[in-house]
């Protein structure tokens, strides 16, 4: 073997055994850092608001990801700390996959989640979130998703877990007070376990899996809360999801009946408001009959000889 061979054969093992080891010491914490940053640019692509995420750890030889302190900010103007925030997550995905451009992950869990539903006279926290998935999923950003850029990621995920989730939902008067009892809400989620969240055909971005994800916390607050929530925030959270892509038009497949549930549950909703309205309306019509008759007996004493108004 020629010199110039040898040499050019050592300098490669060379570099090869250098990236190795920068791969084996240095390698996770990149990746962490990478994961860090989709989820960030991802949230904030999808919903309009600033996402942060605390913490990714990436242990690549196990194929496992986990995740701590996602937070979403509230859009301005609301009293919450947060829209939502997410204690953490775990991911499994495969190894082989991590550096390609498609991720596979056979399990996806988010736990230890709060989500703020706030309605004031001036709008809707949700309603500004519900606006930008709106947009996010029509393509009507100024800029490209993230996920789509050169280089971007994106993820097959075969199993989507979402559990541990309170939900506080307020109708606010003036001062940021709940007008009432009943206008403060507080639910827990049960788990809701989901499949086929993007395929090799059609993987999909994080934005597009943080829009998911908030759409279905939303759905399951209204199946879970019912006729309990404020009838002003039904109507809007109903409206709003109507605008959106349900999880059938994703590909996605909610197991354990969920999707049939939340089918049920927003044709459900519907018949609460008419409900509610009915009641409300006969209420109404009670009062004004109540105050017709009182107005009536008091002008007739008025008129008759001997009233209390002579």
């Amino acid at each position: 073997m020629k010199a110039g061979v040898k040499v050019v054969l050592v300098v490669v093992l060379v570099l090869a055994v250098l990236v190795g080891a920068s791969l084996f010491f240095f390698g996770d914490r990149g990746l962490g850092a990478l994961v860090k940053q989709v989820v960030e640019r991802g949230g904030t692509y999808a919903m309009g608001v600033r996402t942060t995420l605390a913490e990714a750890e990436v242990d690549s030889g196990e194929g496992r990801v986990t995740m701590e302190g996602l937070r979403v900010d509230n859009p301005q103007g609301f009293q919450a700390n947060a829209f939502m925030t997410l204690t953490g997550g775990s991911v499994r995905v495969v190894p082989a996959s991590i550096l390609r451009e498609v991720v596979e992950v056979p399990e996806l869990t988010l736990a230890g989640i709060e989500l703020n539903l706030e309605r004031t006279a001036d709008g809707a926290n949700y309603q500004a979130i519900l606006d930008s998935l709106k947009r996010f999923e029509s393509g009507e950003k100024a800029e490209p998703d993230p996920g789509e850029q050169e280089g971007g990621k994106k993820f097959v995920v075969q199993k989507l877990v979402i559990r541990d989730v309170s939900v506080s939902a307020r109708l606010l008067g003036t001062g940021n007070e709940a007008i009432d009892d009943a206008a403060a809400v507080e639910l827990e989620l049960p788990v809701i376990e989901l499949a086929e969240v993007g395929s090799a055909a059609d993987p999909m971005t994080a934005g597009e899996i943080v829009s998911l994800v908030i759409k279905t916390l939303i759905q399951s607050s209204l199946e879970i809360g019912g006729n309990r929530l404020p009838t002003e925030m039904l109507a809007d959270l109903q409206s709003g999801l109507e605008q959106l892509s349900s999880l059938r038009d994703m590909g996605v497949e909610a197991l354990a009946g969920v999707q049939d549930t939340l089918d049920q549950a927003m044709s459900g909703v519907g018949e609460d408001l008419r409900r509610q309205g009915e009641e409300r309306l006969n209420d109404a019509v009670d009062d004004i009959r109540r105050q017709g008759e009182d107005r009536l007996r008091d002008g007739l004493d008025r008129l008759m000889p001997g009233g209390g108004g002579s």
